[in-house]
């Protein structure tokens, strides 16, 4: 039982970070292309 529930937790976990990654990427990605236009 505490296996399953391990494995949902870590489940859970990575569901979480994989949003704010994207989330967090985007918006810096942007910024680095815009910063690096002009040179």
């Amino acid at each position: 039982m505490s296996g399953y529930d391990r494995a949902v937790d870590m489940r859970a976990l990575t569901d979480l970070l994989e949003v704010p990654v994207d989330v967090v990427l985007e918006p810096l990605c942007s910024c680095l292309l815009a910063a690096a236009e002009p040179l």
